[in-house]
Formats: structure tokens, sequence, C-alpha cells
């Protein structure tokens, strides 16, 4: 028998504060020390495998952003998120 890749869930939230965009990651599952952050299915960093950070994006462009978490080095990766920019929190504002 081989083995069973671990199965890594993320969870994403975009809130918004000024003309930044912060997204918000969540995840669990994933192997090692460390984890590929990527961003509309581009590499953006990488970041200590701690289950959460946050991704900031300048003056957003896109109306929506697509989000996903890797094993370092690996194709290992968790589902992708998509966060709405439109439907962001404002920073301070009640859910």
């Amino acid at each position: 028998t081989g083995t069973t890749p671990p199965s890594i869930v993320l969870s994403a939230t975009g809130r918004r504060s000024g003309t930044y965009f912060y997204i918000d990651l969540v995840w669990s599952g994933a192997r090692g020390t460390s984890v590929d952050l990527y961003l509309n299915d581009r590499f953006r960093r990488t970041s200590t495998n701690n289950g959460r950070t946050t991704l900031t994006i300048s003056s957003p462009t896109a109306t929506s952003y697509r989000v996903k978490v890797c094993e370092t080095g690996s194709t290992v990766c968790s589902n992708v998120a998509t966060v709405d920019v439109a439907v962001a929190t404002a920073s301070g504002a009640a859910p």
C-alpha cells in the first residue's frame, strides 16, 4: 500500500484598509516546517508552517484572488480558496 498524501485544508478571508487588501489564510494538514503560498497561480512567498499568515496586496487591481498553500518544494497542495475584493470586510468594521 502506498502512502496517502496529507490533506491540506485552507480557508481565506479578505479585509480592506485604505489602499491595501489583506488576505488572512488559515490552514491545517501541511507537513514540514514551511509552506509555499500561491496567489492567482503564482508563487508569492514561503512562510512558516504555523497554520496562519496574511498576504498583503497594495492597491488591488483584481476583483477576486485565488490562494493556495503547498508543502514547500512539493505538489501537495490545499484546496484553492477564492477571496472577493468587493465583499471584503473593511478593517475595524463589524462582520
